[in-house]
């Protein structure tokens, strides 16, 4: 067997870290960010039933859902070899998406939002739904106390929140659009 023809570990970084997202939650976000004319999905691998998005460093935050994994620059992680590709709609291990023009990242700021409410539906509705409202809209106050299991999550998900809508705050006035583009993903079924 060549080398060449088998998954490899590297260590993540120095200039990216990774994140590593649940197959069909993955798919979701990038025909989402896929369909907006900035085109910002960089390059992305599969492997073992989860995509693998390259993010600027020091990308973890706001903290990224539970079912998400993020590698830290001097991580390892496994990588598909380079001849090995796959369609979107595809199955298996290899590279979904390679940019020819060098783009390898993908602005977290544009990825988290969808993966958090694609990850953490709660009652049928998005988790982060207020980002279809304006901006002097969006109020995210910390969860009353609460008694018995669950608190903690519910405190930890309001900080999360909080720390989302600065962040988009700032990216909008950065990449306009942002919000319409978010708008129109949290409104759809």
């Amino acid at each position: 067997m060549n080398l060449h023809d088998a998954p490899w570990q590297r260590e993540v970084g120095p200039g990216w870290d990774v994140v590593l997202v649940p197959e069909q939650v993955a798919h979701r976000a990038v025909v989402a960010l896929g369909a907006l004319s900035t085109n910002p999905v960089g390059a992305v691998f599969a492997i073992h039933g989860v995509w693998g998005f390259f993010l600027p460093p020091e990308s973890d935050i706001p903290p990224w859902p539970a079912r998400v994994q993020y590698l830290r620059s001097g991580s390892q992680v496994t990588l598909p070899p380079s001849c090995w590709t796959r369609d979107q709609s595809g199955s298996g291990s290899g590279w979904v998406r390679s940019r020819s023009d060098g783009h390898l990242l993908t602005p977290p700021l544009m990825l988290h939002p969808i993966v958090a409410a694609l990850c953490c539906p709660r009652g049928g509705r998005r988790p982060i739904r207020a980002l279809g409202c304006s901006r002097e809209d969006i109020t995210v106050k910390p969860p009353p106390p609460a008694v018995g299991p669950g608190r903690d999550e519910a405190r930890a998900d309001a900080d999360a929140l909080r720390s989302l809508a600065v962040a988009l705050d700032v990216h909008e006035a950065e990449v306009p659009g942002t919000a319409d583009a978010f708008r129109t993903f949290f409104d759809s079924p």
